[in-house]
C-alpha cells in the first residue's frame, strides 16, 4: 500500500480593501488630545494589517491636516492608501471620544464654537478606475461606490 501522500497547497496571502467610514478620531481624556485614525473601514483596514493581511482602503477625504494626518496614520499602519482621494473642496470628518470621569462620549461639533464637523461623503464612483484586487471587500455604508465595486 502506498503512503498517502498530500499535495503541497499553495497559500495565498490574505488582502482586504476596506471603504466607507473614514475619519480622524480626537480622543480626549486625562486632560490631553491624542488624534488617531478611526471610523469602521480604516479599523477593519488597520487591525487586519497589523495581522499580516494586505490591506488597503478607497475613500474621499479632505485635503486638509486631518485627512493627511488619517493617510500618514493608516500607512503607518502598512495600509496602502492609494485609493484614498483628498479633495480641496471636502472637508475630512472629525468625531471627539470624551472620556470623562469614567464615562465616554462622542462629539459632533466643536465643543468651543459648536460648530458641526464634517460628515461621512461616499466616494464618486468615476474617481477610481478599478476595485483594487482583494480576497475581501469591506463596506460599512451602503453607496453608489459599493454597490458598483460589489456588482463587479
Amino acid at each position: 500500500m502506498k503512503p498517502n501522500r498530500m499535495e503541497p497547497k499553495l497559500v495565498q496571502r490574505r488582502s482586504v480593501h476596506a471603504a466607507g467610514f473614514i475619519v480622524l478620531d480626537l480622543l480626549v481624556a486625562d486632560g490631553r488630545m491624542t488624534p488617531i485614525v478611526g471610523g469602521t473601514a480604516a479599523n477593519v483596514a488597520v487591525n487586519l494589517s497589523i495581522l499580516g493581511w494586505d490591506s488597503c482602503v478607497t475613500a474621499l477625504l479632505g485635503d486638509d491636516r486631518a485627512g493627511k494626518g488619517v493617510v500618514r496614520q493608516l500607512s503607518h499602519y502598512g495600509v496602502d492608501t492609494r485609493g484614498v482621494v483628498l479633495d480641496p473642496g471636502v472637508r475630512t470628518p472629525v468625531l471627539i471620544h470624551e472620556v470623562v470621569r469614567g464615562r465616554h462620549r462622542f462629539r459632533f461639533s466643536c465643543p468651543q464654537c459648536g460648530s458641526k464637523y464634517a460628515k461621512f461623503r461616499p466616494l464618486d464612483p468615476g474617481k477610481v478606475s478599478a476595485a483594487p484586487e482583494a480576497s475581501v471587500h469591506f463596506f460599512d455604508r451602503a453607496s453608489s461606490y459599493a454597490t458598483q465595486l460589489a456588482e463587479g
